[in-house]
């Protein structure tokens, strides 16, 4: 029988971070324990070696030896802890600004600055300056104006009926009115 668990559980999260503290606090306690072994494996090493108790010596010679390996290893161990709770600390950040993103969608919906292309009402005549694209579209359908100066072909949004516009070509201002709209005809 398999067990599953749920990750994004509060329980799950606490759960694994202590099993993490743990293991951290394993990892101090056990480099302590062979540091200290070190300190006295090695000048007993040198007193058996004096005594010659050459067996004893080898004993001690090969725990030290072991020591010095573990401490090695507790230290790549340690880097590599370190490198994983850096990243699930990355992550975790990310979930919980994903998370207070989507606990609030009306929050950060009102935050966001509308453009005045995008409002119900006709957007003011001061800010509209449309140069011969169509990157300003929004919900309303493209429609063709000819300059009053120049007679060049715009294409801007529907919207701008009653406001003024400039050419791109001539730099004329002018008011785009219903009398020289003209639909632009949809061929595929």
């Amino acid at each position: 029988m398999t067990t599953t668990f749920d990750t994004k559980s509060p329980e799950f999260r606490a759960r694994y971070r202590l099993e993490l503290l743990n293991l951290k606090l394993m990892t101090v306690i056990a480099n302590i324990l062979l540091f200290a072994g070190l300190l006295v494996g090695i000048p007993s090493i040198a007193f058996l070696m004096v005594i010659q108790e050459y067996l004893w010596a080898a004993a001690a010679f090969g725990i030290s030896l072991m020591a010095i390996l573990q401490v090695l290893t507790c230290f790549s161990v340690r880097g590599i802890l370190k490198l994983l709770i850096t990243l699930d600390q990355g992550r975790i950040a990310q979930e919980q600004q994903l998370s207070s993103i989507l606990q609030s969608p009306y929050a950060s919906a009102s935050s966001i600055q509308r453009s005045p292309y995008h409002s119900d009402a006709a957007p003011d005549s001061s800010q509209i300056d449309i140069r011969n694209s169509g990157s300003q579209i929004v919900e309303n359908e493209l429609i063709h104006v000819r300059c009053e100066n120049c007679k060049s072909l715009l294409v801007c949004n529907e919207i701008l009926i009653g406001h003024h516009v400039r050419c791109k070509k001539c730099n004329h201002r002018f008011e785009v009115t219903q009398e020289i709209v003209k639909k632009p005809s949809r061929s595929f």
